[in-house]
């Protein structure tokens, strides 16, 4: 795992265009959600010294519940996007990373080599 490397994942979406009963990333996708596959695809890389999941306070109990199994961080977001990425990286000084890789949790089929660029 390298150490100056952070995965800054936002989880604030509402998905409101998608489907009204609930946030895209607490669809499944073969029995795990599109959270799980996400936070996992990057866990697996290697690359990074800590995954950091930003969520809204109205999501943080279910986001914490599907994420127990994982070494994440998990911090509460703000009202706009902006404010979520702040308050991640505001944690994100804590460790002292080198590079920061932010990333939208619905977006869970990147490849590991686009990641490479570290």
């Amino acid at each position: 795992m390298n150490r100056k490397n952070i995965a800054l994942i936002l989880s604030g979406g509402e998905g409101k265009r998608f489907d009204k009963s609930k946030p895209k990333q607490f669809f499944k996708i073969n029995e795990q959600t599109i959270l799980e596959i996400t936070v996992e695809k990057f866990i697996k890389s290697s690359l990074f010294y800590n995954v950091i999941v930003v969520c809204p306070l109205k999501h943080k109990t279910e986001t914490q519940r599907l994420l127990k199994k994982f070494k994440v961080t998990i911090v509460t977001g703000g009202e706009t996007r902006q404010k979520s990425v702040l308050y991640g990286l505001e944690r994100c000084k804590k460790y002292k990373s080198e590079n920061i890789i932010i990333h939208d949790v619905v977006r869970p089929f990147f490849q590991k080599n686009y990641l490479m660029i570290f």
